[in-house]
């Protein structure tokens, strides 16, 4: 599979956190289609962020988890705990036909995954945001930023990066460990037959001089009695076995050090390519916020260092006055928020370029974002990650309204909704603009009348609502600002009857008994009714459908000054 093309084309989840029953969230708008970006909308507990955690836990391994929790108890929060949920699985598909799918279990108490091992494409580096990481990254004392750093990246710095004189002090670190640990093993023996004790047994005594100490007392030499050779109170032989314990002693310790230094070589080698991967961030990050933030106009470079002696990340600001300060101390929230997200973006195109699937989720991150720059942020998203698959959540319907504007014109992206959360069945998912009109085709296929009506009732709803709106008809207005299809269809067959498609509407207009009787009612003469009228009202429907509405844009014709087109432009109807 080719890293560069791999593109989701749907999510499955069942049982996994917040959702109980199988609910899939489509990045298409047919089932065999190629997959888009997807706006994610839902109040705060609607159960968004549960596909967002889904979906890295099944590709990459990855899910949120309490700091004071060990990993592999959390997972057993990973599961539903709704009666329904019998299992708690995730399956992705991806647009080639491949899936990939991941279980949480429990086997003989302990919870584990199945498999163990995440998706080998999506190891290198995270792949999903959240606004809680993004919000305190900056917040962090320095010292433990490398670790979420590090985390992050993971694999993402090809061990090919460390630099030549990193590994060879890591391989002159590893000679000295291994010639200390063969001196000190030779002294072990040399002691053991002093003490006329099997070689084995000292072995296990010689990770540490504390560990040897009370392994040698174990065998009756007391270290007290060692003042006492001085004095010529105890045999020789006793003596010399006092002495040369001394001596083993000595090379634990060098043992020690050795094994110390080496570690200390792998943890500099280790950093040796994230020192070289912040100067390119850091450039990438200066000429983003510049492009972004109105206060980089006293900017000269935003900076972030890694000290090569300190597991620690510094954020500092070079403004143009020559200045050097901190950004903690010099920005605002809004801003250090800003620089957290673009921070994290620059370490994503970055992973990218080490061949993980460029492909990212960004759980209301945006909301943290300061409302002035919004509409900025957005457009940077556009120009800087066009031809990258998003899985974008809100909370914000303004600001998704926004977003979905901004990106409108060169990014395709299907709309989805979270609504009505419950325990027992998790929460529903509206999907906007995805064909609704495939129930009622599939229905045909079989000859259950009240099915094909009551499909074929659902779309007519559907068009006249959407069309009361992009043809801006009058509707009289109702409390809540719900309303039927006796609401809406009048005004809407008077626009159509003045146009092209004026045929497909009075067509399915003189069907309407069949909808309100049968498809939407019961009446118990109804149920005679004979499937070619069913057939026919269907046909009409369907026909008036695919006059209206545009499968580029998945948009109804609507209203443009005085033309009547669909949002791209690729689909008209003339006025007559």
């Amino acid at each position: 599979m080719n890293g560069a093309k791999v593109r989701v084309r749907r999510l499955t989840v069942q049982g996994f956190r917040g959702i109980s029953q199988s609910t899939t969230l489509h990045f298409s708008h047919s089932d065999k289609g190629g997959a888009a970006s997807c706006l994610l909308m839902g109040e705060n507990g609607s159960g968004k962020s549960s596909f967002v955690d889904a979906l890295e836990f099944c590709l990459s391994g990855k899910f949120p988890t309490s700091p004071n929790m060990p990993k592999w108890p959390y997972l057993q929060r990973l599961f539903n705990v709704s009666e329904y949920a019998s299992i708690s699985h995730v399956e992705v598909e991806f647009t080639d036909g491949s899936i990939f799918a991941r279980s949480v279990l429990q086997d003989n108490g302990v919870w584990e995954m199945s498999p163990r091992a995440p998706h080998p494409l999506f190891q290198g580096a995270g792949f999903a945001l959240r606004r809680e990481e993004i919000i305190s990254f900056l917040r962090t004392p320095p010292e433990k930023r490398y670790g979420v750093f590090a985390a992050f990246m993971r694999s993402a710095v090809a061990e090919a990066d460390v630099p030549e004189e990193s590994r060879l002090a890591v391989e002159e670190a590893e000679k000295e460990k291994e010639a200390k640990r063969k001196s000190r093993d030779r002294a072990a023996r040399s002691l053991a037959g002093m003490m006329k004790v099997p070689r084995g047994r000292i072995q296990a005594a010689l990770q540490s001089v504390t560990a040897f100490n009370g392994w040698f007392a174990s065998n009756g030499y007391v270290k007290k009695q060692e003042e006492r050779i001085t004095r010529g109170r105890i045999s020789p032989e006793r003596a010399a076995t006092y002495r040369h314990a001394e001596l083993v002693r000595k090379e634990i310790k060098a043992y020690g050090a050795a094994a110390d230094q080496l570690s200390r070589a792998k943890t500099l080698a280790s950093k040796a390519p994230l020192i070289t991967l912040l100067a390119e961030v850091g450039g990438s990050l200066t000429e983003s916020f510049k492009r972004i933030s109105p206060s980089a106009r006293t900017v000269d470079s935003v900076e972030l260092m890694l000290p090569s002696d300190k597991a620690e990340i510094d954020l500092d600001v070079s403004l143009l006055n020559g200045v050097r300060v901190r950004a903690d101390s010099y920005f605002s929230e809004a801003n250090l928020d800003l620089l957290a997200l673009l921070l994290f973006l620059s370490l994503m195109k970055f992973s990218a370029k080490s061949g993980q699937p460029k492909i990212m989720v960004l759980d209301d991150v945006l909301q943290s974002v300061d409302s002035s720059i919004r509409v900025k942020v957005a457009q940077y998203l556009l120009a800087e990650f066009s031809d990258w698959q998003l899985l974008v959540t809100f909370h914000d319907r303004l600001w998704r309204e926004q977003f979905g504007a901004v990106f409108s014109t060169k990014h395709q992206f299907v709309e989805r909704e979270v609504v009505a959360w419950s325990l027992d069945t998790g929460p529903r998912l509206i999907e906007a603009k995805r064909d609704p009109s495939g129930a009622l085709r599939d229905s045909l296929d079989g000859n259950d009348t009240r099915l094909i009506c009551g499909n074929a009732g659902f779309l007519l709803e559907v068009i006249s609502d959407w069309m009361s709106k992009s043809l801006q008809t009058s509707v009289t207005r109702r409390y809540g600002d719900k309303y039927t299809l006796g609401d809406t269809w009048p005004s809407v067959l008077k626009k159509l009857r003045k146009t092209s498609v004026s045929p497909q509407a009075i067509q399915v207009d003189s069907y309407m008994w069949l909808r309100n009787i049968h498809g939407a009612h019961y009446n118990e003469w109804a149920t005679d009714l004979s499937i070619t009228d069913a057939r026919e009202f269907a046909a009409a429907v369907i026909s008036l459908w695919d006059a209206v509405w545009c499968q580029s844009c998945r948009e109804p014709i609507g209203k443009h000054g005085e033309l009547l087109h669909c949002r791209c432009g690729a689909f008209s109807v003339e006025i007559q």
